[in-house]
């Protein structure tokens, strides 16, 4: 047990660290075992959806920090929504910052199935 006069202990990740452990778990979800339960592969897809936005999120975040909340006036501020996966891409092409046509298919394709499992029913 720390001592009272230590310092608190902060877990601190930023977008593209968090990006990043996102994308860890959900690879490490999917290879859990060699045959895999549709339960893990349900959360290996929607971490590395998540970490794939986190990580636009940072690149956006390099142009302009602010660029990542939905409104920019409440940039930082307590409870500031951030920008969904449309707008993300949309502000990144804004400003010059292209991803390959393919590369686009499939993240709107894993997008899409990140939808169905999170938001409907689904079933494959």
């Amino acid at each position: 047990m720390p001592s009272p006069s230590s310092p608190p202990v902060v877990y601190e990740l930023d977008l593209l660290e968090n990006g990043l452990d996102f994308l860890k778990s959900g690879i490490e979800l999917f290879y859990r075992s060699a045959t895999p339960k549709a339960r893990a592969h349900k959360y290996a897809l929607l971490h590395i959806f998540s970490g794939l936005l986190l990580v636009l999120k940072e690149r956006l975040a390099r142009v302009r920090p602010s660029l990542v909340f939905a409104n920019e006036a409440k940039a930082g501020q307590a409870g500031a929504k951030t920008t969904d996966y449309h707008t993300t891409i949309a502000r990144l092409e804004a400003h010059g910052i292209s991803i390959d046509p393919a590369k686009r298919a499939a993240l709107d394709e894993i997008r899409d199935l990140r939808n169905a499992i999170e938001h409907y029913r689904f079933g494959a």
